[in-house]
């Protein structure tokens, strides 16, 4: 019963961490939506309807003292979005990974193995298969 509880304990917590990062994904793709749809040219700041707005299409509820808190952070995402949109990346070529290494792959052979010697290792041998002892009695 103890190990039963634990088990219910912990997915009742990572259950809740989970929710906690897609209420977080969910925030950030109403915030990235705002931030396209005004027709962005520039520098912009979010006022306290807009994140009311996010709020509530995010189906979440934000205590008053945390707002002004919640505001900052979505400005500074859109701050950090203006400096990489700042950069000039036109002669950068997009990349997979960080690492650039190529793919170290043999070639796939279908190689049919010799003698593995298994009659010999195996406690019991019959008609080429091992014998095993049986299990379910009938």
């Amino acid at each position: 019963m103890y190990s039963y509880r634990c088990f219910l304990y912990f997915n009742f917590i990572f259950f809740n961490l989970y929710l906690f990062f897609l209420l977080w994904i969910v925030v950030l793709v109403i915030v990235v939506e705002l931030f396209f749809s005004v027709g962005y040219t520039g520098v912009m700041d979010l006022s306290m309807e807009d994140l009311e707005k996010t709020v509530s299409l995010a189906h979440l509820t934000v205590k008053e003292e945390k707002k002004e808190m919640y505001l900052s952070q979505m400005q500074s995402i859109l701050d950090q979005v203006d400096t990489i949109d700042a950069l000039d990346l036109a002669d950068v070529k997009p990349t997979e990974t960080v690492v650039e290494q190529g793919q170290f792959l043999r070639e796939d052979i279908p190689v049919k193995p010799d003698d593995l010697h298994l009659e010999k290792n195996a406690p019991l041998w019959e008609e080429q298969a091992f014998r095993v002892p049986r299990i379910l009695k009938r």
